[in-house]
């Protein structure tokens, strides 16, 4: 990809802004793609972070960029003040030293780029407003003066990216009344490397295992899994499922965690692997017969684009991003049901005709998210937005 576009020299320079880079993510992953394949285009990269990024603690293609904005202090009154008021001090930072063209709120909260000189997207994983799990009295005081730099924020925005079309629909509903200009909602979908995945299909395929990758938290349906792989080992002895993902430091997600290894000790033939780096999760789906998870609101889901890009078939949830991305019988299966998971496991494990065809045609279906592609379709925003 490195020199494949012209790029003209006043759209060199591109700040990113995400929250932590020293944790494995969705959003993270998001922009730590977006990061690399702007360089590989041939833009100059900075990042405004909290923290600097620590290898083996983060995403390797962080380590790529040279430009690091983070605070000398900061002020700890909770994540989203904390966003603010350290994030833009960074920014302020490096506007003055970096002077991009362009900032991209990436993996942090629109309000952080109020009133910053320059052209302002926020890339969205999923509005702020649906993803605050407490509601009590102390919280909503203490959300009060942040919503009103949030919409305001949101007022000044240049353009709006979502991830999906699934997303672009409930983000349009969220912030319309903020910003109600529909033409600066778009969407780009979130690409794979598929030239570098292409590597570890050298790697055997297991025609017995099946796996699940991606956060380990109750909204992903594991439990789903595990149901559906008890009953396969009864059909299939030889069966085995590998349930790879980061583990949150939060109560919540260290109990379900616990009681996630417990039921699977009681299966049998279940292994874990914790907070893995990307060669491991590479390595996970490049050997799996198929994966498998069920979450119907999955914003948009790189997991099954990066399981059909390595030819190993996903079995997710019929809702939310996967509708647009996993064609139902050749690329992979929609299951409307969390009982449909064991019907299409068991098919993938037991007839390697049909296995070998939808392996084949996920491959070619990946190619439609390639980096290529999600970097052309940025740099077409970058010259309407300017």
């Amino acid at each position: 990809m490195p020199g494949e576009f012209e790029i003209p020299h006043s759209h060199r320079r591109v700040g990113l802004v995400i929250y932590l880079p020293n944790f494995f993510g969705g959003e993270n992953k998001f922009s730590c793609d977006l990061a690399a394949c702007l360089i590989d285009a041939g833009f100059e990269v900075a990042i405004s972070s909290l923290a600097k990024p620590r290898e083996g603690k983060c995403y390797e293609e962080f380590l790529r960029v040279q430009n690091w904005f983070t605070p000398k202090v900061t002020f700890n009154l909770g994540k989203l003040y904390r966003m603010i008021f350290n994030q833009r001090q960074n920014l302020n930072k490096m506007i003055k030293e970096f002077k991009p063209e362009f900032i991209i709120g990436s993996a942090t909260e629109p309000a952080v780029m109020l009133g910053l000189k320059a052209k302002k997207i926020m890339y969205t994983h999923f509005p702020t407003e649906l993803r605050m799990s407490s509601h009590s009295l102390l919280a909503e005081v203490y959300r009060s003066v942040y919503w009103w730099q949030h919409n305001k924020a949101l007022s000044e925005l240049n353009a709006i990216v979502c991830n999906s079309e699934f997303t672009k629909t409930i983000t349009w509903m969220a912030w319309r009344r903020s910003q109600p200009d529909k033409a600066k909602y778009s969407v780009i979908y979130p690409s794979v490397d598929t030239e570098k995945l292409k590597d570890a299909m050298r790697l055997q395929r297991d025609p017995y295992k099946i796996c699940y990758v991606g956060r380990l938290d109750k909204d992903k349906g594991i439990d789903y899994v595990l149901d559906a792989f008890q009953k396969i080992k009864k059909e299939i002895p030889g069966a085995k499922l590998e349930i790879v993902g980061a583990v949150s430091k939060s109560k919540t997600a260290q109990a379900y965690f616990s009681d996630l290894t417990a039921k699977a000790e009681k299966i049998g033939d279940v292994i874990f692997k914790t907070n893995v780096p990307e060669s491991g999760i590479v390595e996970t789906l490049s050997t799996a017969q198929c994966m498998a998870s069920f979450n119907p609101d999955e914003h948009f889901g790189i997991v099954p684009i990066e399981a059909m890009a390595l030819g190993c078939p996903p079995i997710v949830a019929d809702g939310g991003g996967q509708r647009e991305t996993v064609i139902h019988g050749e690329t992979g299966f929609l299951a409307k049901e969390p009982s449909e998971i064991e019907v299409y496991i068991h098919k993938l494990l037991t007839d390697n005709k049909l296995a070998s065809y939808v392996s084949e045609k996920a491959m070619v279906h990946a190619e439609k998210f390639s980096r290529k592609s999600f970097v052309e379709k940025w740099i077409e925003l970058f010259n309407i937005v300017r």
